[in-house]
This record gives structure tokens, C-alpha cells and sequence, in this order.
């Protein structure tokens, strides 16, 4: 038997079980975007917006901004939601599939496999 994968993050430690060592690439990867997110949030220039450019807005009073970095483009998006906290980040982990009846942008999305309670392989397109 081998060494089991595992990730740490803020105190939470995802191990994947031998069945599922065949998303071991992907934990690693979703652990340094994390990383890499968190260190861009972070940044001292984010809340002010500097290096971004204004991409979309609309009278609902939402902003969409957008910086280019190596890996592409990344956006941010500025809005109010109606409903508590808790309920945004319930509906944001369990209603992938739930993204195409309330995001224009999306056509399809499903969870592949849910290897740790923390870690899901979605698709979306």
C-alpha cells in the first residue's frame, strides 16, 4: 500500500482513499491554485482594484473586473446577494448543477466525483 495523498489548507486536511489516488494530480493542483487565489486576494492592491480593468458592470449594481496574469484572464465580481452568508456558500458548494438555471454564461455543470467531503471534481462549460 502506498502513501496516501493529502492536502492541507487553513487547519483542514483532505486525504484521498486508494480508490480515489487517480485525482492526486488534481488535489495538488486545486491546493496551489487555492494558494495562489488567497495570496491574489491578499495582495495589497486588490481592494483597490489596481492592475484591473473595469470589464462589466450593469444597474443592479454589479462589477465584473478583470486582470490578466499568466494563467489567463481572472475576473472578480463585485455584487449583493439577498440572502445570508451561509446560504451563499451552501448553494456555491452543493448547487453546481444548479448553475446553468441562474448564470446566462453557463450550459451545462455536474460533479464528477466527490473524493473528500472538501474537494469535488466538477465540469462545467
Amino acid at each position: 500500500m502506498g502513501e496516501k495523498t493529502t492536502l492541507t489548507l487553513h487547519d483542514v486536511t483532505d486525504t484521498l482513499g486508494e480508490d480515489d489516488e487517480l485525482y492526486a494530480e488534481a488535489l495538488q493542483i486545486a491546493g496551489t491554485v487555492f494558494e495562489e487565489v488567497e495570496a491574489l486576494f491578499g495582495d495589497e492592491n486588490y481592494e483597490s482594484r489596481a492592475g484591473w480593468f473595469k470589464d462589466e458592470s450593469n444597474d443592479e449594481g454589479d462589477v465584473v473586473f478583470a486582470k490578466d496574469t499568466p494563467h489567463g484572464r481572472m475576473v472578480t465580481i463585485s455584487t449583493e446577494l439577498p440572502m445570508p452568508t451561509e446560504d451563499v456558500i451552501r448553494e456555491t458548494w452543493d448547487g453546481v448543477e444548479t448553475l446553468p438555471q441562474w448564470n446566462q454564461n453557463i450550459n451545462f455543470a455536474s460533479r464528477i466525483a466527490a473524493p473528500t467531503p472538501n474537494f469535488d471534481i466538477v465540469t462545467y462549460g
